[in-house]
């Protein structure tokens, strides 16, 4: 079994945890204050490092419906949103490639 194989299943168990278990507590602790100064430090960060920042957008939105697509894609701002929009998913195909390889 590939390193990748073994570690996948850790990353899925990991997303979840967090899901259920630290974004119930964001939002209880969040303000809107706070919660723009969070969306703020990940826009500098795909500022300065946009390719890893449209493919972990990628990772974040892999396999979620539309609806939760829409409203993660909606939290953020305008001009990222449309970059995503525009060119976000061939970069996480990319991505993808590098890591599973050409499907």
């Amino acid at each position: 079994m590939s390193e990748i194989a073994r570690f996948a299943p850790l990353v899925e168990e990991h997303f979840d945890d967090e899901e259920n278990k630290v974004v119930p507590i964001i939002a209880e602790y969040l303000g809107p204050k706070e919660w723009r100064k969070f969306l703020s430090h990940g826009s500098a960060f795909v500022r300065a490092h946009p390719r890893r920042g449209l493919a972990l957008g990628g990772i974040v939105l892999d396999g979620e419906s539309a609806e939760t697509r829409e409203r993660f894609l909606g939290n953020l701002p305008l001009p990222l949103r449309s970059i995503f929009k525009t060119i976000g998913d061939r970069v996480y195909a990319g991505y993808r490639a590098q890591i599973y390889g050409s499907a």
